[in-house]
Formats: C-alpha cells, sequence, structure tokens
C-alpha cells in the first residue's frame, strides 16, 4: 500500500480559488484536512474528473457528492474522507460569497 502526502493549498480567501489537479487515478481513497482564519463565507467542495492528463484544461469538473463544506464568519477547521475514489484526478475549490481570510489544505492519499 503506497501513502501520498501533499499540501494542496495555501492562499488567500479573498476571491474564488482552484487547487492544481491531483492525480488519484490508483488511490483507493484520500482524505483532504483544511483549515482556515479570518472571516471567510462561501463554501469549499472538491470537484472530480475523468480526463487525461493530457487534457486537463479542458476537463470537466464534477462535485463530488457530500464534499461542500460550508464556511460563515470565523477560523475553522474540516477534514472529509473520500473512499471507493471512481476517477481520475481531484482538486479543492473555494467559492467566495463575501469576506477574506487564509487556508491551508492538505491531502493524503492511499492506494496502490
Amino acid at each position: 500500500m503506497r501513502t501520498t502526502e501533499k499540501r494542496i493549498k495555501s492562499g488567500d480567501l479573498s476571491s474564488n480559488m482552484f487547487s492544481a489537479p491531483i492525480e488519484v487515478y490508483y488511490s483507493t481513497g484520500f482524505f483532504i484536512s483544511l483549515y482556515w482564519q479570518g472571516d471567510p463565507v462561501g463554501y469549499f467542495c472538491i470537484q472530480a474528473t475523468s480526463s487525461d492528463f493530457k487534457n486537463i484544461e479542458n476537463a470537466v469538473w464534477q462535485e463530488i457528492p457530500d464534499s461542500r463544506i460550508n464556511v460563515k464568519g470565523s477560523g475553522g477547521k474540516f477534514g472529509l474522507n473520500v473512499s471507493y475514489v471512481q476517477y481520475r484526478f481531484i482538486r479543492l475549490v473555494y467559492v467566495r460569497a463575501s469576506g477574506s481570510g487564509n487556508v491551508d489544505a492538505e491531502f493524503i492519499g492511499k492506494g496502490v
């Protein structure tokens, strides 16, 4: 069993945000942890695609069901565990409604 750890994003929440794609094709599951500060209002979600890497710029991204995390007003933390991965790539998305802040996000994946 192989384990992959990486920092997905460390960034500003004063606008919408998209992380770089992370390949999860050989993963059986993964965990994303989020830590944010400030007073952001919006939501995080995880999007997935089955496009190949050669066409990642033109990929059609879909929100993974039950991956939406609403953020309202103050700092916080959240973890999201995903099992039975059925796609090639994921990315973390933040959709801003108002406010601002900072986020640190980390990825841990397990697979063959």
